[in-house]
């Protein structure tokens, strides 16, 4: 699963061409650049997104178009392009700046492939000692809560987890509640999910204890979806037998009171998925398939719309602090679905990766955004949405890992980010951490420039 060399050859090579077009101008510092638009310093190179790890199978991918690929040549064609003639002599001048660009461009060179092409860690959550685990809510110190198997074998036993300081620990269930399966977390390391065995009621975990949310009369069981660092609660209220019927009514628990917070003026049922640090709530109302993404803030629910009037149904599943809310929307016959991102009363289409169908389900306070999109063929991609421009987190991580990153499931303000994906034969739950930038080759760029750039004026 090892990144085509030509490849990485390639985009090594691009910013190689950036640092001598920014050093031997004296105009403009050197700089990194993804892509390259055309009429660039070489419109004939053009990698976009160079390798996607797809879902389900055991190699590497190009996507993009790429021309006519340089070799180690262009440094002394960008030599000859870039420094002409000399009143202290051609010869020296071509020597002198041929060593320094030279040494730039090996420095470059190892910056983009540690910090560009690599940019996040992958932490392997593992399970409880079954095969598979997910992972659904991450706070700010990087503690994330899912679920796992405790088994390897049928009937299999799903516990909620949360891991801590590279430790995954069961949280056990309450007396007859079977499984359990935890959805979130706050900065306090308060958790909340459900249980899956009965009818399923909702749980708060807090300080090592268990305890069941109430469940209102006239509703048979709860699901807590997301708990903010005040301790408020959201999620929905069922009615029948079982865990799996259709969510009836989103609530808001605060201060010890359960609120029902109705539904749009269509009617029908409600749910939420998402509450903030001002205690404003999203999620989903209407009628069985035809529901509006909502936003309820200060006792009033207001309908998010939809992209596309043709297409009558949305969905919010996250909120920042900033009220910008994440979710996904009907765009096609069939049920296809794009993420979107809602800003300032619009609603943005985040788009795919060539597939059909995407879902965005984290969102942070800087309006990062994660989720899974399809790309061509129908595989489940994970991706970052940062300032717009939409990137397959499988692209930013070591090809070597093993890893199949699925889907993002939430980020912190860190940027850290919780999902599941695929290791070793088995959807295993992960943890990305960046990688922040490297110092130590930071400095020794700096030391590199500010002296050879003497020896360059002396010349």
């Amino acid at each position: 699963m090892a990144l085509p060399a030509l490849v990485q050859d390639a985009r090594n090579t691009a910013i190689a061409q950036t640092a001598i077009a920014g050093f031997v101008g004296g105009a403009n510092p050197p700089r990194f650049k993804e892509n390259y638009p055309p009429g660039g310093l070489h419109p004939a190179l053009v990698v976009s997104n160079s390798y996607l790890l797809l879902l389900g199978r055991e190699e590497a991918r190009c996507r993009g178009e790429s021309g006519p690929l340089f070799n180690a040549g262009i440094f002394s064609s960008a030599v000859h392009r870039y420094v002409g003639p000399s009143s202290k002599g051609g010869t020296a001048v071509f020597r002198h700046r041929a060593i320094v660009l030279s040494v730039l461009c090996l420095v470059f060179s190892g910056v983009r492939s540690v910090s560009a092409v690599v940019q996040y860690t992958v932490t392997d959550l593992g399970t409880l000692g079954g095969p598979w685990s997910y992972a659904y809510g991450i706070n700010a110190s990087g503690q994330v809560v899912g679920w796992s198997d405790m088994t390897s074998s049928s009937p299999y036993s799903p516990y909620a987890f949360l891991y801590s300081n590279g430790t995954m620990t069961n949280l056990g269930t309450v007396p007859n509640g079977g499984g359990t399966q935890a959805n979130g977390i706050n900065d306090s390391g308060q958790i909340v999910g459900q249980t899956t065995g009965g009818n399923g009621n909702g749980f708060l975990y807090s300080n090592g204890v268990m305890t069941l949310v109430n469940t209102p009369a006239g509703y048979s069981s709860s699901q807590p979806t997301a708990i903010n660092d005040s301790g408020q609660i959201a999620g929905f209220f069922y009615k029948g037998n079982n865990p799996w019927n259709t969510p009836e009514r989103a609530f808001l628990y605060s201060n010890g009171t359960m609120q029902d917070l109705g539904t749009l003026p269509s009617g029908g049922s409600s749910y939420a998925t998402g509450v903030n640090a001002n205690g404003q709530v999203v999620g989903g109302s209407g009628n069985g398939y035809f529901a509006h993404a909502f936003l309820y803030s200060a006792g009033t629910m207001t309908d998010l719309g939809t992209i596309s009037a043709k297409f009558d149904g949305s969905s919010a599943t996250g909120i920042n602090a900033s009220g910008q809310v994440v979710g996904y929307c009907d765009v096609a016959e069939g049920y296809y679905q794009h993420a979107f991102l809602y800003s300032n009363g619009t609603m943005a289409d985040l788009g795919t990766f060539g597939g059909l169908g995407s879902q965005a389900l984290g969102i942070n306070s800087s309006g990062q955004v994660v989720g899974w999109a399809e790309i061509n063929g129908g595989y489940k991609d994970a991706f970052l949405d940062s300032n717009g421009t939409m990137t397959d987190l499988n692209s930013l991580i070591d090809p070597a890992s093993g890893w199949i990153l699925g889907s993002a499931n939430a980020i912190n303000d860190s940027g850290q980010i919780a999902g599941c994906g695929y290791v070793g034969g088995n959807d295993h739950a992960f943890l990305l951490t960046p990688i922040p930038e490297p110092s130590t080759l930071a400095l020794l760029l700096a030391g590199v420039v500010g002296v050879l750039a003497l020896a360059w004026r002396r010349v």
